[in-house]
């Protein structure tokens, strides 16, 4: 059986020096990346869970190289964001790691035709960037990425924005699924 770990983006969080705080993410009417993350996360994991995957939700009080040990034994590592700009911006966009393997780009190209289709949104395609949660996720996970759902700025309305977040979540269970079936990582392992 394959092992999903879905980190919810923003949140608590522990520097370096012990020092801990929280970190709500951008903001959307009445509402943050935060909580829209930490609902996708849940929503995701249910619906992963229904079709037999061992999932597991992050969102600890820890450094990054921690949630990075955290992940060991995964196979896939999924970090949920939301993106804000300039309040008129839209679009889905999946980022890997610049360092990021082919099948970190195989799961971020399978999620982004997820999440597009589900959406309906301006596909801002998969980018390569230098992703500090994605850094720290041990080699020995088969694939990992970065999800940027939607502008939650750009949004009219907490209920759209909630709307979008469930939506999200469907697509990117989804996306899992699907790359799961067709990447070698079959649920019996």
């Amino acid at each position: 059986m394959a092992k999903i770990i879905l980190e919810v983006g923003h949140g608590p969080y522990r520097t370096r020096n012990g020092k801990v705080g929280f970190e709500e993410g951008a903001n959307g009417p009445g509402t943050t990346e935060y909580k829209e993350v930490k609902i996708m996360a849940e929503l995701a994991q249910v619906k992963l869970t229904m079709q037999g995957y061992d999932v597991e939700v992050l969102d600890p009080e820890e450094s990054l190289k921690k949630i990075g040990q955290l992940a060991l034994g995964s196979n896939i590592f999924v970090s949920l964001h939301l993106n804000a700009f300039n309040r008129m911006a839209q679009g889905t966009e999946v980022l890997i790691h610049r360092a990021g393997t082919k099948e970190d780009h195989n799961l971020a190209e399978v999620l982004q035709e997820e999440l597009v289709k589900a959406l309906g949104l301006t596909d801002r395609g998969v980018k390569r960037q230098g992703l500090a949660v994605l850094s720290q996720v041990p080699s020995s996970v088969q694939a990992a990425c970065l999800t940027e759902s939607f502008f939650i700025d750009s949004v009219a309305d907490a209920e759209t924005v909630r709307t979008m977040s469930e939506t999200a979540a469907h697509a990117i269970a989804t996306g899992i699924d699907r790359y799961i079936k067709t990447h070698g990582l079959d649920q019996d392992q």
